[in-house]
């Protein structure tokens, strides 16, 4: 499975959706998101946008928060907490 169908599925499954104009939950769906794609191998945002973009068709911004949060979990090595598999069970993700 492509990285951008595991972020699809990670995303929908989650209900992980950004919606920019919403301000409730965003940073933290951000951090989850971030961490799971550096976990896979996403080095930046562009497969993560183009996920959000076409589940959230109304919507074409490029989610400043997400950009912020994704360098950051980088540099942090967030998709390190993925490697623990009590941690992998408290989300649905694509096997």
């Amino acid at each position: 499975m492509t990285n951008f169908k595991n972020i699809e599925y990670f995303i929908k499954e989650n209900d992980l959706i950004i919606l920019e104009d919403s301000g409730n939950g965003r940073n933290s769906k951000s951090t989850i998101i971030s961490g799971y794609a550096i976990s896979i191998g996403e080095e930046d945002t562009t497969t993560i946008m183009a996920v959000l973009n076409s589940i959230n068709l109304e919507s074409s911004t490029n989610y400043p928060e997400l950009e912020r949060v994704f360098k950051v979990a980088l540099r942090s090595n967030y998709g390190r907490w993925w490697d623990n598999e009590e941690n992998r069970k408290q989300y649905k993700i694509a096997i």
